[in-house]
């Protein structure tokens, strides 16, 4: 599958992409409008916006190019009146922020409007996942998670907003195969939008509809939200792959993500924005509210976060979307397969490492608090022929050097410096902007884009930044950081800084990936070996924290490597040559279904989404804070990475039952495991007989409690050794959830269950 990491920071290039400016146009980082008065209130893509349609020179060619915009905005009074009077249609209202469709020759006066403090719109999400052929016949894929019998996230609605849902599969049918738990469908890509009342798309809110809908219309291109979804809430259809929380109602909102372009008009493309995500959480939580229930929604999306304040906005509408009964789960992102951070202390001359491009173009921020100097080598030069067209350029021992000073970048135009250098005519050009950051407007923020026309795959490439006085921090975009033995020393490049937003805001829990085991058998037979983790260690891939605003970063971690779940069936059939991670298919209904296996963040952000609709079921009314409270006390450890371990790992893998435990007040209970116990199967009969299956007759004598939620002792029994199968009647205890405490020999443990009257 096609997985692309977009920043903010190339945003001339997105609007390229999607037809902003004509293709003719060079890959420039266009300049911020300073001279205007409403500037600082646009995000950077609406600047670039206003860039492209007030710039004469663009005229002739916008034809056919986006004419409205889908954006938030935030008004001095919270009301809508400055909206209408600039004549823009206000699609929601979240506190004190509205998601507004705006005309894009509307945006300079609505900007220039007193009575609108910000505007915000950006695009770039990609899904957090990477494909691979792994099956695994071993041990439960949720490790260490095992589903508490008790709870199944009945009466919880589990929202997902992702991309290529197979609405037909049968692992979202009820227990009994009767009807879909699917209750809600919005397709913001569909093309079915005769009269439909969405802002994007078209809702299908009937059991009737959804089946015939059958697929998001991306959904044979793409299978990212089969598979989560099924991570999330699947009833395994027979097998073994069975979701956390497989008897949630499920809502389900199928986004727009980079790679989406093909099914949207050009002159569309600025409608499907991070205010278009707002909306689609929106609608996820007014459904459940709709419908009297608790919610918790998982996003396995994600973009860069930048120093420009691109997110302000979107992180207000998140906090004031969330609450009690109201979660939002999103993954930290797959960003650690390479070096994307480098410091430089104050007292230290310099930093550097070597670059390397994606797509030929190198994109980063530098953030420093004092004057620096950022120092770019191109080497193995040698003889060729060159075109020095800088005055920050000099040329020597086959080496070129391009040094640019902040002094330099502040004092041109706009804050922003190009250079550009020829060599045996491959065009190479660097350009700066400057800004302060929106964290803390006394740092200096450099935007840093480095393009080539033919790509410089012959030259290495290094950057430096020199200054002894400056704290100063290096964040990559696209491209990458590593070292080379030309020059050694410049090596100080690492994986830190790297979580994606929205998982970096604060009141979304963020979900980082554990692996387990490293081999596995594909559809074919063949033995498979990957190097994701093992043993509960955190995924080589999964981003690490902190934020750009320096928080604590993941919040929780849980499997994420090599994780089977459902293929979409239409996938299936529209790409047979692309199945190489199908680890078997089955017949329903007359149609071939599937299953798969993927790695990323985007499998155990939903883990962690049905974890918490459980703990949902147990305790309606928890909010953010009370779940990372429940993160916080009873996750296990997954990994020392010493001081950095928060930012590695969070509080670290979560349990499930653990988590049960303290939501119901059990933890406490003395003598209670707040393990599951293991070599023992523990169910309940219809008849309120409680089960015991044994791996092998027992050698000593097993003692038995029950414990109910106020933590009182209701059973105490000593079953003789010496058989591998007990049955005890609980026929006496009322309706209810109960604690079992069983202990025998090295079995020891709990499990929670619900008696039925």
């Amino acid at each position: 599958m096609r997985s692309f990491k977009i920043s903010t920071l190339l945003a001339l290039a997105s609007l390229l992409a999607m037809g902003v400016f004509a293709q003719s146009q060079p890959k420039r980082l266009a300049p911020r409008p300073s001279a205007s008065a409403y500037s600082h209130k646009l995000s950077s893509s609406l600047r670039q916006m206003v860039y492209a349609h007030t710039d004469k020179r663009l005229a002739p060619q916008r034809a056919g190019k986006p004419s409205r915009v889908c954006a938030l905005v935030k008004t001095a009074d919270a009301t809508a009146q400055p909206l209408c009077d600039n004549g823009c249609v206000p699609i929601a209202q979240i506190g004190d922020i509205f998601v507004a469709d705006i005309p894009v020759s509307a945006l300079p006066r609505l900007a220039a409007d007193t009575r609108v403090n910000r505007i915000e719109a950006e695009r770039g999400n990609a899904l957090q996942l990477d494909s691979m052929a792994l099956y695994t016949n071993a041990t439960d894929i949720y490790t260490g998670t095992r589903l508490p019998q008790a709870y199944t996230g009945n009466g919880v609605v589990l929202g997902i907003m992702d991309v290529g849902f197979d609405l037909t599969h049968p692992t979202f049918l009820n227990a009994d195969g009767s009807a879909s738990r699917i209750s809600r469908f919005w397709d913001q890509l569909s093309a079915d939008t005769i009269n439909s009342p969405m802002y994007v798309g078209a809702e299908y809110a009937t059991p009737e509809t959804i089946r015939a809908y059958a697929h998001s219309r991306d959904g044979e291109e793409l299978y990212h939200g089969t598979h989560t979804l099924g991570v999330a809430a699947g009833n395994g259809a027979g097998s073994r792959y069975v979701g956390m929380a497989p008897e949630s109602e499920l809502c389900l909102v199928s986004n727009a993500v980079s790679g989406d372009e093909p099914f949207i008009a050009e002159e569309d493309m600025y409608r499907y924005t991070t205010a278009t995500d707002v909306l689609g959480f929106k609608y996820l939580f007014d459904y459940a509210e709709s419908v009297g229930k608790p919610c918790v929604v998982s996003f396995s999306e994600g973009m860069h976060q930048s120093f420009s304040g691109d997110a302000l906005l979107y992180y207000e509408a998140l906090s004031q979307l969330v609450g009690p009964g109201k979660i939002l789960v999103a993954s930290a992102g797959n960003e650690c397969l390479h070096n994307n951070y480098m410091a430089k202390p104050s007292g230290r001359h310099s930093s550097g490492t070597f670059l390397g491009a994606k797509d030929n173009a190198t994109a980063l921020y530098v953030k420093t608090d004092k004057p620096i100097d950022l120092r770019t080598i191109i080497y193995n030069v040698g003889n060729a022929k060159v075109d020095l067209r800088s005055n920050h350029t000099t040329l020597s021992d086959g080496r070129l050097v391009l040094s640019v000073g902040t002094a330099d970048v502040c004092a041109a135009a706009d804050s922003l410096l190009s250079d550009t250098i020829i060599i045996d005519g491959t065009e190479y050009v660097q350009q700066i902007q400057a800004y302060p950051s929106c964290f803390n407007p006394s740092d200096l923020v450099l935007e840093v884009l480095q393009t080539s026309s033919s790509g410089m795959d012959n030259k290495l490439v290094s950057m430096q930044m020199v200054g002894d006085e400056a704290n100063a921090e290096v964040f990559l975009l696209s491209g990458g950081f590593g070292g080379s033995q030309i020059d050694p020393t410049l090596n100080d490049a690492d994986i830190s800084h790297s979580i994606l937003s929205p998982g970096s805001a604060p009141d979304v829990i963020c979900v980082g990936a554990l692996g387990y085991r490293p081999t596995f058998v594909n559809y074919k037979g063949e033995l498979q070996y990957t190097s994701w983790g093992e043993k509960g260690e955190r995924g080589s891939y999964s981003s690490v924290g902190p934020t750009f605003d320096g928080r604590t970063k993941p919040d929780v971690m849980a499997p994420g490597s090599n994780i089977i779940s459902a293929m979409s069936s239409y996938y299936m059939q529209a790409q047979p040559r692309r199945l190489g991670w199908l680890v078997g298919a089955f017949d329903h209904d007359g149609r071939t279904y599937g299953w798969s296996a993927d790695a990323g963040t985007s499998m155990s952000t939903p883990a962690v989404a049905g974890i918490v609709a459980l703990w949902l079921q147990a305790n309606p009314m928890l909010s953010p804070d009370d779940v990372m409270g429940i993160i916080q006390r009873t996750s296990r450890p997954c990994g020392d990475y010493g001081s950095e371990t928060p930012n590695y790992c969070g509080y670290g893998a979560i349990d499930a039952y653990a988590g049960l435990l303290d939501v119901l007040g059990m933890s406490a209970i003395e003598g209670l495991s707040t393990t599951n116990p293991q070599g023992v199967d523990i169910s309940l009969t219809k008849a309120n007989a409680l089960h015991l299956k044994f791996a092998a007759a027992t050698q000593s004598a097993v003692a038995l409690c029950v414990y109910s939620t106020s933590g009182q002792q209701l059973l105490a029994r000593r079953l003789a050794a010496g058989t591998n199968e007990y049955a005890v009647d609980l026929g006496m205890l009322k309706g209810g959830v109960y604690a079992v405490q069983v202990e025998s020999g090295s079995v020891k443990g709990s499990v929670l269950i619900r008696v039925g009257h």
